[in-house]
């Protein structure tokens, strides 16, 4: 279903997502990532003697968590470094045509 705005109730145009958009993005992707590496790398081997140094739960969450702030990081600079344009319409005509001119 197609929804028709008329351009005389655009207030504006915005190019862009906020910040906490591409960190939350990120940081999901860093957390299963990391979920997913500890989870690999704790081995399951039973080649430690008998002695756990670090448990295998831990070895997860901390992957998880070191993905989550990695992917926290990334998502901040690329929220922050991305161009971000608003275009004000305030209901003018001329305004939107030159909005759409530029965006397509």
């Amino acid at each position: 279903m197609i929804k028709v705005i008329e351009y005389n109730k655009i207030g504006r145009i915005s190019t862009n997502h906020s910040t906490g958009h591409y960190i939350l993005i990120a940081s999901s992707l860093g957390f299963a990532t990391g979920l997913i590496i500890g989870a690999v790398g704790s081995g399951g081997g039973d080649n430690n003697n008998g002695y756990e140094i670090v448990s295998t739960g831990s070895l997860v969450a901390g992957g998880a968590l070191v993905g989550s702030l990695a992917g926290a990081l990334t998502g901040t600079i690329i929220g922050s470094s991305k161009k971000k344009e608003t275009y004000l319409i305030n209901g003018n005509l001329e305004k939107f045509k030159a909005a759409i001119q530029k965006l397509f």
